[in-house]
Formats: structure tokens, C-alpha cells, sequence
């Protein structure tokens, strides 16, 4: 099944105020965030109108482009046109309680026009989770930072083991061939 056939099945599923993730990337993948309103529509923060040059915007509405624009704003959009030709899923925490749908509805609505954006405080997951749970966060970027401090100490272990193992085979050549 294709990912369009997919989406409207899905779409067929949601109920209002439930958090939708839509896969991105061709090279690597994020997550794009939105809360469906209900009548096949989503409220996301996404990149403006006109905001990005039109041989980087994607082609569909709501993703990391965001990050080319000064200002993101929050919009609301078609469920199918924010999920592109990308796979969407039901992305509800059960690990916090929500508001009631209709609390989430008015919290979604209230921020349609509100410009911001940060990459790492204030993205389309930052604003879900926030009008939902009222958890302002972002698992994407928790997981980035740890994955990128493990690769850290993942070189910094490498480098430490190349310098002893240098140092040993200079110690060891000296030994073997001491100079006169």
C-alpha cells in the first residue's frame, strides 16, 4: 500500500486533538509534528508562505525547512497536503495526561499566526507537546543530543586509544632500536 493510501485510512482514524508525525528526509529521517483538528485538517508550525526560496521548499507543507526561515509560523493546513507523499502516524503519549480534546482544540487554534521557531526549543514537536500536555519538548532532539554526546565519547575513546597505542609502538621501536 502506498503511503497516500495509508494516510487516508488514517486520516479515516484520527479524532481531534490527536498528535500526527509525518516521516521526512530522503537522507536521514525526522519528524514532522501536527494536532489534528478534525475535517481533515492539522495545526503545525511550519515555514511561511513565501519564507523559503521555491528550490529548497518541499514539497509538501510543514518540515525542517523551517530552520531556513527567521520566524516559523503556526498555520493550519489539509491533512493530506502536510503529508506529502510521506508516511503519517497517530504519535499520542501515554506517559502524560492531556487535556480535554476541546481544551486542546481552543490551546491549537489560539496559536494559528504566532511566529517562532528554534531548532532545539521551540519546534513542531515543541509546540505539540506543548498544546496537548503542556510539556514543552522534543524526544527528536533529546535523542539527537544524547546520540551525538555518545558518538562524542565514542571519538573521544578512539582518539585516547590511537594516542596510546602510537605512544607504545614509539616506546617499543626506541627499545628495539636504541641510539647510539
Amino acid at each position: 500500500m502506498s503511503y497516500r493510501e495509508h494516510n487516508k485510512r488514517l486520516l479515516r482514524r484520527l479524532k481531534p486533538g490527536d498528535i500526527v508525525r509525518f516521516k521526512r528526509g530522503v537522507y536521514y529521517h525526522y519528524y514532522h509534528y501536527a494536532i489534528y483538528i478534525g475535517e481533515n485538517k492539522v495545526i503545525h508550525l511550519t515555514a511561511p508562505e513565501g519564507g523559503i526560496s521555491s528550490n529548497i521548499r518541499p514539497k509538501h507543507s510543514g518540515s525542517a525547512a523551517s530552520v531556513a526561515v527567521d520566524k516559523a509560523i503556526v498555520s493550519e493546513g489539509d491533512f493530506l497536503t502536510v503529508a506529502g507523499d510521506d508516511l503519517a502516524e497517530i504519535a499520542n503519549r501515554d506517559e502524560y495526561p492531556s487535556f480535554d480534546v476541546e481544551e486542546i482544540l481552543k490551546r491549537a487554534k489560539s496559536m494559528i499566526g504566532h511566529r517562532s521557531y528554534n531548532l532545539f526549543r521551540k519546534n513542531c514537536e515543541h509546540f505539540v507537546n506543548k498544546v496537548k500536555y503542556d510539556k514543552e519538548e522534543s524526544t527528536q532532539v533529546q535523542n539527537t543530543i544524547v546520540g551525538l554526546g555518545k558518538v562524542g565519547v565514542g571519538v573521544g575513546l578512539l582518539a585516547a586509544v590511537g594516542i596510546v597505542a602510537y605512544r607504545y609502538s614509539r616506546a617499543d621501536r626506541n627499545n628495539r632500536n636504541p641510539t647510539v
